[in-house]
């Protein structure tokens, strides 16, 4: 035999006494000797090709997968991309209409505003003519009323009122009762005025005026039902001697306050009062 045969052969064994030996050092099987090393080995072969194939197999399929889930996740994509296309034209189609409906609302706003400035022009134009009407009545009416006492001597005008003295004598309610037959009522002093006036008119007679205390002793009322409130008494009066419940103008010797209680059953003239502006 040829010596670097026998020489091979002998390295051979020695590497397969390394190899059997790390094997049994690790619990695995003792490798064949002739079978598991060497050019000649053709099992090694074939298993290392299967783990090639289903590596292959494994990667083409991971390939298809990963190509599958693009596709899927691309036709989704386009699915949202045209319904967000949809959904903005429909949005800007909602804006039009929304400015056209707001353009719209704006017009109706100046038009209301102009009718609203035109019909409030036309109820002031209103009332003024009916205030106008209104007061051409009541100056008709106060010209008739004007007219009425002007041609009656005896009727005094003074502050929007034409004022009467009586010449008979009677009691405070015959004299008021006579006063209302004229369309008038017995006098209600006011102020400081109209009471110098009435001293004026009574010609330095005792009148009767209309004010009284029949109703609540001590509670003078004129006889429109107003308080008294500006009083004209002479000094002591009212003193209520002898149930004086009625009131006259003319006491004493001052003329500003001159204004005395009597009976009511005393026989006085009286001065009537006709209000012209009522």
């Amino acid at each position: 035999m040829d010596p670097r045969l026998k020489e091979q052969q002998l390295k051979k064994k020695k590497l397969l006494k390394r190899l059997r030996k790390k094997h049994q050092d690790r619990g695995r099987q003792p490798l064949p000797l002739k079978e598991s090393f060497g050019p000649f080995s053709h099992r090694n072969n074939t298993a290392g090709s299967r783990i090639y194939r289903w590596a292959a197999v494994c990667l083409g399929l991971l390939c298809v997968f990963l190509f599958t889930a693009v596709l899927v996740l691309w036709f989704r994509f386009m699915e949202e991309k045209d319904q967000l296309e949809a959904n903005y034209s429909n949005l800007t189609t909602e804006r039009d209409q929304l400015e056209i409906s707001y353009n719209n609302l704006i017009i109706e706003r100046d038009q209301l505003y102009t009718s609203y400035t035109s019909l409030t022009k036309e109820t002031q134009n209103l009332d003024l003519t009916t205030e106008r009407d209104w007061l051409q009545e009541r100056l008709s009416d106060l010209g008739k009323r004007l007219m009425t006492h002007i041609n009656k001597p005896e009727w005094r005008y003074f502050s929007s009122s034409v004022h009467y003295i009586s010449i008979v004598e009677k009691t405070w309610n015959e004299s008021r009762n006579d006063c209302m037959k004229k369309e008038a009522d017995l006098v209600i002093i006011n102020n400081k005025e109209e009471q110098d006036f009435i001293e004026m008119l009574r010609q330095r007679k005792e009148a009767w005026i209309g004010l009284t205390d029949n109703e609540n002793e001590g509670i003078w009322k004129w006889v429109n039902g107003s308080r008294l409130t500006t009083e004209f008494w002479y000094g002591g009066e009212p003193n209520n001697y002898g149930e004086e419940d009625c009131a006259v103008a003319g006491f004493g010797s001052t003329n500003e306050k001159s204004c005395a209680d009597y009976p009511c059953s005393y026989w006085r003239v009286c001065i009537c009062e006709r209000r012209i502006l009522s």
